[in-house]
Order: structure tokens, then C-alpha cells, then sequence
């Protein structure tokens, strides 16, 4: 985590149980998605720009691709008890 840059405000989650932000090295761009909650949760979270229909994040624990792209800045999606989710955009 040295190289780059982490943006914060970039991605922003409406659910206070559910960390978001991106991360930037040069043009790629990473996704990260945290439900820091021991209960499932539901979360919008709003980017500060589109992203592309073909964007998809993965479940670490599960390997699972879950399908973000398609929906212009906003991505809505239910979360397990501490799923943690990452993906390029």
C-alpha cells in the first residue's frame, strides 16, 4: 500500500457498517468493498464516476464474482456478516 493513491470519498457507502474506497496506481483502478457487521447488510454505494458494465467484484473468502457494472455510479448489494469484496474498474 505504499504505491498509489487511496481515495476515500470516491466511493461512498450509505451504511455506516459497510467501509468502501478505491484505490489508484497509475490507470488502474481497485474496488474495495468491507461489511464490518456480524448481521447481513444491505448498501448503496455512490461513485464519483461511472464505471464500466463489464465491472465486477470478488468475494475473498468464496472466490464468488459479483456483477457491479451497468448501473452508471451507483452499486446496491446485500452483504454477509464480514464479506469482504475487491474488483477492478
Amino acid at each position: 500500500l505504499i504505491h498509489g493513491e487511496i481515495l476515500l470519498d470516491d466511493a461512498q457507502s450509505n451504511n455506516p457498517m459497510v467501509f468502501s474506497g478505491i484505490r489508484k496506481i497509475g490507470k488502474q483502478t481497485s474496488l474495495v468493498i468491507i461489511s464490518l457487521s456480524d448481521k447481513e447488510e444491505s448498501v448503496r454505494i455512490k461513485l464519483k464516476s461511472n464505471i464500466s458494465n463489464s465491472a465486477s467484484v470478488f468475494d475473498l473468502e468464496t472466490n464468488e464474482k459479483i456483477k457491479v457494472g451497468g448501473y452508471g455510479s451507483e452499486i446496491n448489494l446485500k452483504l454477509r456478516p464480514f464479506q469482504v469484496l475487491v474488483g477492478r474498474l
